[in-house]
């Protein structure tokens, strides 16, 4: 049996490899005392220490993506903060990479690199100061996701004008998008100025339609506008997250399958390039939207993590090596800065029966808390409540 038939798949903040040996170090953390003139040793614990993970572990391809994949699992064990790691036999463990990556190639084996890496498992919860200022860096790491994807529209986009046919699909292709980028503004309450900017954005992308298919600077400078005045575009910061999922499906009803010709392949790989611009700039935005929302309860906290996870996932295959490098460390900021956050947790209380107002009240000393408890439990009739109900931590 080869080699790479015998390895296990595993992942670690999303970037795929293969594992050949794993080896983990774990027990008790103990201070030992011992006593001037006497054999007395005392051993004294101090509760579990954090498992230490040492992997083998291999990239591989026999594909021109090699040098691509290799480059983006070495900046990812090189980029700060703890991520998931999801291991062959333990399953998924928050921990940070320790200590010093050991990468080796063989030229008689390209198209293999052999990494050997240390994590150690992480705690839960991070102390508030590492990510005071990290809403500064959110937002630093989109505005680069943003130019950087520009600039791949601007390299990789290419419409070489044969047939009228190309020139028709491409054209409907972006009109399409530019009647969804219109429909955008029916989802959710605008900011008055923001829907301005955002307005004339989008006009302008529309009457630069005929020349954008030919033009990839252009397309690149229109579709740039575009999100940069989707940035905030909603009246609240929440409600921008609805306004970044509507994003996930535009375009993609226009892939030719199968692609039989050069000229159709040509014409899938411009719609995928721009489909997955839009995908992953609806990702950095809602990245960065979050991480100006004020979250009050953990359960806000914990919907709000899996739904970027989801739209993390739906973009994840698609990221090239630069682009997912910065958009892991944009995943990785936002998770610190979940994390930090001073919220209440929500948790179930066994109550004699009572109005919710005069249970409220008992609990708190007040009322601000009553829509709050009153949408936890969702209850028909909120005049009686009794048995086991949703509360948040007594303050």
């Amino acid at each position: 049996m080869a080699l790479l038939d015998r390895l296990r798949p595993a992942t670690y903040k999303g970037a795929e490899f293969l594992v050949e040996t794993s080896s983990i170090t774990f027990g008790q953390k103990t201070v030992t005392h011992q006593y001037p003139n006497s054999n007395r040793t005392e051993v004294e614990f101090l509760g579990a220490a954090e498992d230490i993970f040492s992997l083998n572990i291999y990239i591989h391809s026999t594909e021109n993506d090699y040098i691509s994949k290799r480059n983006l699992l070495k900046r990812i064990l090189e980029s700060e903060g703890p991520g998931l790691l999801v291991h062959p036999y333990e399953g998924e463990i928050r921990c940070s990479v320790v200590g010093q990556v050991t990468l080796d190639e063989d030229d008689r084996n390209f198209g293999i690199a052999r990494f050997s890496v240390t994590w150690q498992k992480t705690s839960l919860y991070l102390f508030p100061n590492e990510a005071l200022n990290n809403i500064a860096k959110i937002r630093t790491l989109f505005l680069q996701l943003k130019n950087a994807y520009k600039n791949k529209v601007i390299d990789e986009y290419f419409f070489e004008d044969i047939l009228p046919e190309d020139f028709g699909r491409t054209k409907n292709f972006l009109t399409v998008i530019g009647q969804e980028f219109e429909m955008i503004k029916t989802i959710v309450p605008l900011d008055s100025e923001k829907e301005s900017s955002y307005n004339s954005s989008v006009e302008t992308f529309n009457d630069n339609i005929v020349t954008n298919v030919t033009d990839n600077e252009s397309l690149a400078t229109d579709l740039d506008n575009i999100v940069t005045n989707l940035d905030g575009l909603a009246s609240e910061q929440v409600d921008n997250v609805s306004i970044y999922q509507a994003l996930y499906e535009i375009g993609t009803q226009a892939l030719i399958s199968p692609a039989l010709t050069v000229q159709s392949q040509e014409l899938n790989d411009n719609i995928a390039l721009i489909t997955n611009y839009i995908n992953i700039m609806a990702l950095g935005l809602s990245y960065n939207a979050f991480a100006l929302v004020t979250f009050e309860t953990d359960q806000d906290i914990n919907f709000h993590e899996d739904l970027l996870e989801d739209q993390y996932d739906y973009i994840f295959l698609r990221l090239d090596s630069e682009i997912g490098f910065i958009t892991n460390s944009l995943r990785n900021e936002i998770t610190k800065f979940f994390e930090a956050q001073d919220v209440r947790r929500v948790i179930d209380m066994n109550v004699p029966g009572n109005p919710l107002t005069k249970l409220v009240y008992l609990l708190y000393d007040n009322l601000d808390d009553y829509e709050k408890i009153y949408e936890l439990n969702n209850k028909l009739n909120p005049v009686w409540y009794e048995g086991d109900n949703k509360v948040l931590t007594i303050n």
